[in-house]
């Protein structure tokens, strides 16, 4: 399922059990701030979450649409890469043994510099990886509440934004 057929059974599922939510999506991102987006990241966005944004730039407020965490719009998608970096760094790194090892996140920097949190609630949030250790694994989905990840929850937006679709239906 691509993302805008997830999005039309998403919708049809608000439009059913939940009309009260449909306000709280932001109309699409333009292309421009997209661009301004990743300019500021320095790294590309998957193509799938671009997608995404041009449909829905996030939600207003808590709304917690996706297992009690908001998406993210271009404008909070910075500013919670932002957060959870210079949290990060003020805590310190993990001690290294406490750290899992993966070949498939990368957990000996800290928080990641690709790490690019698009949902959440408070410190847990849902991250696509754009900057992998293995470039086959760009746009792989997990999440983080600021402590290192372990498992790979999804292969791409795409299928994490389907996940969601599907549980609607």
């Amino acid at each position: 399922m691509n993302v805008h057929e997830s999005w039309e059974q998403i919708h049809r599922f608000l439009e059913r059990d939940f009309p009260s939510l449909i306000p709280t999506l932001e109309p699409g991102a333009t292309p421009e701030e997209i661009e301004a987006l990743e300019n500021a990241l320095l790294f590309t966005l998957p193509i799938d979450l671009k997608a995404s944004l041009m449909l829905h730039n996030g939600q207003l407020g808590d709304s917690g649409l996706f297992d009690f965490k908001s998406l993210f719009g271009c404008a909070a998608i910075l500013t919670q890469f932002n957060m959870a970096a210079e949290i990060y760094t003020a805590s310190g790194p993990a001690h290294p043994s406490e750290r899992p090892a993966t070949d498939r996140i990368k957990t000996d920097e800290g928080w990641g510099k690709g790490w690019l949190p698009f949902a959440g609630f408070q410190c847990n949030l849902v991250v696509t990886d754009c900057l992998p250790p293995n470039q086959s694994h760009f746009g792989q989905i997990f999440e983080t509440d600021y402590q290192c990840p372990t498992e790979v929850l999804y292969e791409s937006f795409s299928d994490w934004l389907a996940h969601y679709a599907q549980a609607f239906s």
